[in-house]
């Protein structure tokens, strides 16, 4: 029984090593799936800020071309790249440094601006296509939302015009081959993105 005891104890020593620590603490947390992401703020995203007992400083704002919204007593504030969460505890901050004491925040996301791309030539249906909140639109996904090929469109003969630091760059695309390969993977777009789809050439 006693031998029972010892052995019993080592073995809760072992447990408690440094080495069985560091196992359990870096353990990978588990991710939940279906969750949300965070959406990032962006020019044209309309922001309701509020500050307790501090009616004065209440703004609703859009973000413009900057990035930037206007805080009373602050100034201008660049609220592009973050969550709504980040862009309520940089507000909180600029506020608690110089101005109020620990201010109460209130942020509001009241309108989410429509990215879009434009497609053009042989497909079924051209013009603009709003990209879904948050989320990312392929080349193969756009043609599907724009009906498809029309009989003289080329799958193989697509480019997309986009601007790069402020320069117009061009891709010239198959998407022919994005779907036969399966080691192409489909041009993932971006908002503002021009995509020509060309004729076949008998």
């Amino acid at each position: 029984m006693v031998k029972q005891i010892i052995a019993a104890l080592i073995m809760g020593a072992l447990a408690f090593t440094p080495s069985g620590l560091a196992q359990t603490t870096n353990a990978p947390k588990p991710n939940p799936e279906g969750e949300a992401k965070p959406h990032v703020l962006r020019e044209g995203d309309k922001l309701d800020l509020k500050v307790y007992r501090e009616p004065d400083l209440d703004v609703t704002q859009t973000i413009d071309k900057q990035g930037m919204i206007n805080l009373q007593l602050v100034g201008p504030v660049k609220m592009e790249g973050l969550t709504v969460a980040e862009a309520r505890q940089k507000i909180h901050d600029l506020y608690a440094k110089d101005y109020l004491v620990n201010p109460s925040i209130s942020l509001e996301l009241v309108d989410m601006v429509k990215e879009r791309i434009t497609i053009l030539g042989e497909v079924m249906k051209p013009g603009p296509i709003e990209i879904p909140a948050d989320t990312s639109l392929n080349l193969l996904e756009a043609i599907s939302m724009a009906g498809g090929y029309t009989r003289m469109g080329s799958p193989s003969k697509i480019t997309v015009m986009r601007m790069v630091n402020g320069q117009p760059t061009v891709y010239k695309l198959n998407a022919d081959a994005m779907i036969k390969d399966r080691n192409v993977k489909p041009f993932e777009l971006q908002p503002k993105d021009v995509v020509k789809v060309g004729e076949k050439l008998f």
